[in-house]
């Protein structure tokens, strides 16, 4: 058995970057990955994209999951409540339990998570002028709401032209995004 500690603020945050419904079961949820020391929450929905990334013991067991939207929506967690959840990792049974001793099993999505990395790690920058939709930026400002930011839509948005546009926050070191630009 494996536990990891998560901000389940973070889990709720990024599941508004999720879809409710699409043909791409693998992207209904937020992505958890453990490797090499490092806890990525990652989440998109093909629009906009969301990762944390968090230090952990580099003897962590490795760990690649999905958790399913429907397990996320569940969490009640008020502005007083504590930030971390537990992910208990036994064989083939998977649970998360809130410090309120809440506690909900859940079956992994069986699917390949996109490669956000690679994604974020993608440096081309264009002159070209971009358009964004809204409703997309509107989804970054419901995560920062889900962290209790005190301007939670007050995201930087790096100008890349016609390209995917990195979006930062400067009370969220640990938080990288990207939003894709109308196409012409």
């Amino acid at each position: 058995m494996t536990t990891y500690q998560l901000n389940i603020r973070e889990l709720i945050g990024l599941s508004h970057l999720a879809p409710k419904k699409d043909p791409r079961f693998y992207l209904v949820g937020v992505h958890v990955t453990v490797s090499e020391g490092v806890l990525r929450l990652e989440a998109t929905d093909g629009h906009c994209l969301g990762e944390f990334i968090s230090p952990v013991e580099i003897t962590s067991e490795p760990i690649n999951i999905i958790i399913p939207l429907e397990v996320i929506k569940q969490f009640k967690v008020a502005k007083a409540d504590p930030d971390y959840c537990t992910l208990t990792v036994d064989g083939d049974q998977h649970s998360i339990t809130l410090e309120n001793g809440a506690m909900f099993p859940f079956t992994p999505i069986d699917g390949k998570f996109p490669d956000c990395q690679r994604l974020l790690d993608d440096n081309e920058n264009e002159k070209e002028p971009a358009a964004f939709d809204f409703e997309l930026l509107a989804k970054f400002t419901k995560l920062g709401k889900a962290l209790c930011l005190e301007h939670p839509g007050m995201f930087v948005i790096e100008h890349r032209g016609n390209t995917p546009a990195p979006i930062t926050h400067e009370r969220l070191a640990h938080f990288r995004g990207m939003v894709m630009p109308f196409r012409q």
